[in-house]
């Protein structure tokens, strides 16, 4: 083995910055590994998927659990959604117990639900076909915001598995 063909790498130290390819420059002899990027301001990266529920199942569930599981869902799909989008920021146990002890914040959380989902649509590339008005009306009216949310998820996720 000649030195010509000794790899030597660049004149670089710690912290130096990535070539041009995306990779840094090896400084112990190694190949050249893919360097980590920091995400912009504002940019986010969609995560996975959430769970494809039955609207009228969560809807019937809800009522015969005397509104138990409507919790457990709501808790459960706005997690599904921050997990989706970075960029939503939401602590469903916080709203869960302000829902419970503050009697009109359910219709404030359900709007910001309803905008949250807006929100994951955008991200995915999918018209925001969900209204949060009309989930706060569903919910005084009958409750059917978790029929109406969770048909927009369900249109999400499929969306996102295809």
């Amino acid at each position: 083995m000649t030195s010509q063909d000794a790899y030597t790498p660049p004149p670089s130290g710690p912290g130096a910055a990535p070539s041009s390819t995306g990779y840094a420059a090896p400084t112990d002899g190694y190949a050249a590994y893919p360097v980590a990027t920091v995400p912009q301001p504002g940019s986010y990266r969609n995560g996975p998927s959430g769970l494809p529920r039955s609207p009228i199942g969560v809807f019937l569930l809800s009522i015969i659990t005397f509104g138990i599981y409507g919790l457990v869902w709501y808790y459960k799909i706005n997690v599904e959604l921050k997990n989706f989008n970075s960029s939503i920021q939401v602590n469903p146990a916080n709203m869960i117990l302000l829902c419970l002890f503050v009697p009109y914040f359910l219709l404030f959380s359900v709007y910001c639900t309803g905008q949250r989902i807006q929100q994951a649509q955008a991200a995915a590339g999918l018209p925001s076909s969900t209204s949060p008005a009309i989930g706060v009306l569903l919910a005084i009216v009958v409750g059917g915001h978790s029929f109406y949310y969770q048909d927009a998820l369900n249109t999400l996720w499929q969306h996102r598995q295809a």
